[in-house]
């Protein structure tokens, strides 16, 4: 028996050696950022979620878990899937960290230039899939209606509509409720075949 296992060793250490792949594993995340901006040329979406993205409402968030709520269904009437809705705490997004798959709602500043939006939203993606979403308020941003609607909106990945009274129209005195191109349930628009 041990002459067996002496002559199992012998084939096993002195085989060829056996060729392993050193090439680095890329671990890194990749993502392209894209800010919204005033005058975009686009009217497509730009990305999509591959899921349903949770809220994450931060500490000293000039709106209210009743006004994303609210906002939030404004959306899933047009057939976006979107999670929960959470609020306070530092985790999800809130500490600084990259939160993926939530869409973050704070108060401006970490570097965001507002130049006088009431609000301004960041999407990562990886090729077309958003993989995280930041939105960030100005204290004015909580008191007229339709902004946070419109940010959302953003977070889901479009860009703007130069279209009078629309929900993604860039200047906010000229939009309102109209979601054309954008409801998912309207097999006619660009964004059913999303």
């Amino acid at each position: 028996m041990l002459f067996l296992f002496s002559l199992f060793l012998f084939f096993v250490c002195s085989s060829s050696p056996v060729e392993i792949d050193t090439t680095p594993i890329d671990t890194e995340i990749k993502y392209e950022i894209t800010n919204v901006g005033f005058f975009s040329p686009h009217m497509e979406r730009q990305a999509t979620w591959s899921f349903p993205p949770d809220i994450r409402i931060c500490p000293f968030s000039p709106v209210t878990k009743e006004q994303v709520i609210k906002a939030v269904s404004w959306w899933t009437e047009r057939g976006y899937n979107i999670g929960i809705v959470t609020q306070g705490g530092v985790w999800g997004g809130c500490d600084g960290q990259r939160a993926f798959g939530f869409i973050t709602i704070s108060l401006n500043g970490q570097g965001f230039t507002m130049d006088g939006h009431l609000g301004e939203t960041r999407f990562y993606r990886r090729d077309e899939i958003i993989i995280f979403s930041e939105i960030q308020l100005t204290e004015e941003a909580a008191q007229k209606e339709r902004v946070l609607e419109h940010e959302i909106g953003h977070a889901l990945g479009w860009l703007h509509i130069n279209k009078r009274d629309h929900m993604m129209h860039p200047v906010w005195a000229q939009g309102g409720y109209l979601d054309d191109f954008i409801d998912l349930r309207d097999e006619s628009s660009p964004a059913a075949t999303d």
